[in-house]
């Protein structure tokens, strides 16, 4: 039996104790790729598709929140999360993804005063089609978000917008800003 003191150390110095067998060799050293807000947690999402507790670091990490379960989390953000922080233009411009309650995903951009909404994740039962049908449709939404950014927002200006929506194929509806920031005001 190990007594409660014990577990106290080791989850008071847990960051420390990894690096540390890590730096041993012990273990493969997994990285965290996002930060989980749900309703009823707070953890950060490994790269492997495990939940791992929050360590209290700050770091570069995109931050999850809305309707996100645990389960949820495994099966479909943390494909998302792992195909944004793949791309270095995505893993520096996307700092936040939202979950609404109808599983529909937002993307919160570093840069403008938008909102990209994508639409629901595709599904599937076997784990591994399943990310890559969720790594096609993220790269195919963001290979038509980049063309936007780079033609479209270039020209009228990254605060023209509210609500950048790609859910459909094949076109992009935009939610014009009821008042117009001046570029220079943000």
């Amino acid at each position: 039996l190990v007594s409660v003191g014990v577990i106290g150390i080791i989850v008071l110095f847990q960051e420390e104790i990894r690096k540390f067998l890590y730096s041993l060799g012990a273990h493969q050293r997994v990285e965290a790729v996002m930060r989980i807000f749900g309703s009823r947690h707070s953890a950060d999402l490994a790269d492997k598709n495990s939940i791992m507790p929050n360590s209290h670091y700050t770091s570069d990490l995109i931050i999850a929140t809305g309707s996100i379960s645990k389960g949820y989390a495994q099966a479909y953000i943390s494909s998302l999360a792992n195909t944004l922080m793949t791309d270095n233009m995505w893993k520096n411009l996307i700092v936040q993804i939202n979950v609404l309650p109808d599983l529909g995903i937002e993307l919160v951009p570093r840069v403008g005063n938008h909102i990209v909404y994508i639409g629901q994740l595709p599904t599937a039962k076997d784990k591994n089609e399943r990310s890559k049908l969720i790594n096609d449709y993220i790269e195919k939404k963001l290979t038509r978000l980049e063309k936007f950014y780079k033609y479209g927002l270039s020209q009228a200006g990254w605060n023209k917008y509210s609500y950048i929506n790609l859910e459909f194929d094949n076109q992009i509806i935009c939610k014009k800003r009821k008042e117009t920031i001046k570029e220079n005001e943000i």
